[in-house]
């Protein structure tokens, strides 16, 4: 059995973990959650684009552990609360380095739909978060390369209940079934 693999992606603070969770509950799937959140609660410090490196690779493992799970666990969805396009947006924007070779191995994941997340809620400061007046410019990085790659994507916007709804209606336009 092949789960639906769903990638939320966007700027920081626009709603991703908190609808990934609700998209895991609502379809009993698997969450994989975000490695660079853990990363950066135990290395608060500076980081460079070789900590970048590092947290792409170990985010490429928690996706297949989280693939591997759902395969042992008869889960139907995998829900990923980041992807390699993060990790992609991340360094063109950070470090203005187009590096698409994390795409490749993300299209061979084959992730059935991509939720972006607009960052049209309020920002939430805390210590791991850096960009607050650069979310909507961000987000269009993201709805470019989403674009460029021409991966399937729906933006999601509006107040949490909003995102929710919204999100489900696109996955049940894909057949993608409330358990």
């Amino acid at each position: 059995m092949n789960s639906k693999k769903i990638a939320l992606v966007g700027p920081e603070c626009s709603g991703k973990t908190t609808l990934a969770a609700a998209l895991r509950q609502s379809y009993e799937g698997v969450l994989v959650t975000e490695y660079a959140r853990t990363y950066f609660e135990n290395n608060p410090d500076n980081y460079t684009k070789e900590t970048v490196y590092h947290i792409a690779t170990m985010q490429k493992k928690c996706m297949l552990a989280g693939v591997e799970n759902a395969l042992i666990t008869h889960k139907n969805y995998v829900f990923f609360d980041t992807s390699m396009l993060v990790i992609t947006v991340w360094l063109e924007y950070k470090y203005n380095e187009k590096n698409t070779s994390y795409m490749q191995w993300e299209h061979d994941l084959d992730i059935q739909l991509y939720l972006l997340c607009s960052p049209d809620i309020d920002w939430q400061p805390d210590a791991q978060r850096e960009h607050p007046n650069e979310r909507h410019l961000i987000f269009e990085c993201y709805k470019s390369l989403l674009d460029e790659l021409q991966l399937p994507y729906v933006i999601i916007k509006g107040a949490t209940q909003q995102r929710q709804l919204s999100a489900i209606e696109s996955l049940n336009n894909l057949n993608f079934e409330i358990k």
